[in-house]
C-alpha cells in the first residue's frame, strides 16, 4: 500500500503519494500554516482526500520531534507545537515521525550507501541547517541504526 509522505519546512510543505516502488504517483505543495489549527486541518483533509490509497502517514519536521508522542515540539523556523494525533482518522493509518535531518539521511542511506558503508553524515540545506549522524550498532526504532541530531 502508498505512503503519504510530508516535509514541512519554516516557508512550505511539499507533500507526496509514494507507491512501495518508491515511484512518486502525485506531489503538491502549500505555505506552512502560520499555527497548529491550520496544520492540522490542511493535513487532515489531504490525508481524508488519500485514507482508501494509503497505509500509512509519514512527516519530517525541522526541528524537535517527540516521537514517542507523535509531537513535534520546537524549531528555529517553525515555532508552534503540533500534536499529530489530532490528524483526521488517526488510527487507521501508521504515522510516522522523525526529524527533516534524519528523514533525508534514512533515505540516503538505504538507498544508496547500506551496501557500502556503516556510517553516514548528511547535513541538510533548507530555510534552516539540519545535520543527521547514522552509525550501524544496535537495534532501534528503525531497525539497524542508532543516531545523534544536532540541530544548529
Amino acid at each position: 500500500m502508498n505512503v503519504l509522505a510530508f516535509d514541512v519546512g519554516g516557508t512550505s510543505i511539499k507533500y507526496g503519494l509514494v507507491a512501495d516502488t518508491l515511484e512518486i504517483i502525485s506531489k503538491d505543495k502549500f505555505p506552512t500554516p502560520e499555527n497548529e489549527e491550520k496544520l492540522i486541518d490542511l493535513f487532515s483533509k489531504i490525508i481524508e482526500d488519500n485514507l482508501s490509497d494509503i497505509s500509512k502517514v509519514s512527516v519530517a519536521m525541522p526541528g524537535y520531534v517527540s516521537v514517542a508522542n507523535n509531537k513535534y515540539l520546537y524549531g528555529a523556523h517553525l515555532r508552534y507545537d503540533i500534536d499529530f494525533s489530532k490528524l483526521s482518522k488517526f488510527s487507521e493509518y501508521e504515522f510516522y515521525l522523525d526529524n527533516d535531518a534524519n528523514v533525508a539521511a534514512y533515505c540516503e542511506y538505504f538507498q544508496n550507501y547500506k551496501n557500502k558503508y556503516s556510517n553516514l553524515i548528511m547535513l541538510t540545506f533548507g530555510t534552516g541547517v539540519g545535520l543527521s549522524l547514522i552509525h550501524i550498532s544496535e537495534p532501534t526504532r528503525l531497525g539497524m541504526i542508532s543516531y545523534a541530531v544536532f540541530c544548529l
